[in-house]
This record gives structure tokens, sequence and C-alpha cells, in this order.
């Protein structure tokens, strides 16, 4: 048992060194795109384009998921957020995750409000909700969930919304379990083992974000679970 342990240890050592090796002198596949020349860079992302073409091809139903979402972008690529309606919005998050769903039903029954501001108002709002001038210096505050109503800056891109009301609407969900876990008499310290503390909310939201932005096939913020983990532990210490 011990000897099995210990060369399977130096299997992963071995496999990691490879991976430092690759890393350091251009080798494999996670070799930043900086460090390609021009020419390799669009040849990069052309074979990506083909190799998503072709998995595309294994799901239809999907394809026809991510060629609406790929119109709606289009579509309102330029335009302020502010003039989208809330159908617009909740039909948005549909079909990707289940998370997604969840999010637009709370949109479409008016459980879940939000407020699209511009910079200064945007700030007041922050600021009077509770939030710090210094965090909101620091981190440069994106969106924010305050009990059932959110807040957005109306400068977002159309994919950047869709990925933040995935993160504030799971806050929201969290938000009316604990309305509910009330009710049902539950006391404050019950409450916080069911639903966990501060990284416990802002490991699910960053999760179920993550989660859209992979099925939308958008740019995903944090390649992968241990980067994001890091991010929520250096913003919420």
């Amino acid at each position: 048992m011990l000897l099995r342990e210990l060369k399977k240890g130096v299997k992963e050592l071995f496999a990691k060194l490879k991976s430092f090796i690759d890393e350091v002198f251009g080798f494999g596949e996670k070799v930043g795109d900086h460090a390609l020349t021009p020419a390799e860079k669009r040849w990069k992302d052309k074979h990506r384009k083909i190799q998503k073409k072709l998995e595309r091809k294994k799901d239809p139903a999907k394809t026809k998921r991510i060629k609406q979402h790929e119109d709606f972008v289009e579509k309102w690529s330029g335009k302020s957020i502010r003039t989208l309606t809330k159908i617009e919005i909740a039909n948005s998050l549909k079909g990707f995750t289940e998370q997604g769903n969840k999010i637009a039903k709370l949109i479409e029954d008016g459980e879940m409000l939000f407020e699209i501001l511009n910079e200064s108002t945007f700030k007041m709002a922050y600021l009077e909700s509770g939030g710090k001038l210094s965090n909101y210096k620091k981190y440069r505050i994106e969106a924010f969930s305050y009990g059932d109503i959110n807040y957005f800056r109306e400068d977002k891109s159309i994919e950047s919304f869709m990925s933040e009301l995935i993160h504030e609407g799971t806050h929201t969900l969290d938000y009316l379990e604990e309305q509910r876990l009330f009710e049902l008499g539950k006391s404050e310290a019950e409450i916080d083992k069911i639903l966990g503390d501060i990284y416990s909310f802002e490991k699910r939201a960053y999760f179920h974000e993550r989660a859209f932005q992979i099925a939308t096939e958008m740019d995903v913020e944090y390649k992968t679970i241990e980067s994001m983990l890091e991010h929520i532990f250096y913003t919420y210490p």
C-alpha cells in the first residue's frame, strides 16, 4: 500500500514537472497565447473555432441554443443594456444551465428586482446599502445584490451583464431561501449552518456564473476552479 502510494506520488511529481517544463519552454496546451507569434495565434484561434464546430455537430440542440445566444449578443453589441426588457433578459438566460433557468423564472415572476445605473448613482447605491468606500475603490465593484434588489453598471457589455445576472441572481436565490427558513422558524444559527458563511455564498455565485460562461461558450473569467477560489478568498477576507 505504502509503495503504491509512493509510486503514485512520484508519478504525480513528474507529471507536474513535465507541465512546468512545457510552460517554460513553450510546449503543450497550457502555453499562454502571449508566447505565440501573431501568425501562430491566428492559427490557434482558427483551430479552436474548427474544434468548436465539430463539437457542436454532435449536439444539434446545444448548437441551436448557442446560435441563439450568439445572435442575441450580436444584436445587443454596442447598445445600452438599460433598453433591454424584462422578457428579453429572462429569455437570454434560459436553456443553458439549471441555475440560469431558475434565475430567469425569478425575473419573470418579479422576485428578482434590478437597477441598471450610471457610475455615480451606482456608487451611491453601493455605499447606502452598507458597502465600504475602500472596497469600492480597491475592487471596482461591478455589480452587487442587496436583499432581492440587484444593482448593475449601465456600461456593461451584454455578455458581462448576462454573466453578472447569474452571479447576483444566485445571491437572490440564497436571500429568498434565507427568508423562507426564517418564516419556518429557523434560528439564525440554524440558517447559517444550512446556507453557510460568506465564502459559501460566494462560491455558489461564482460557480454558477462560471458554469453559465462555459455553457454559452463566452470567455471564462476563471480558467480553473483553483483560480476562482483564490479570487474569492482574496476578495472576501
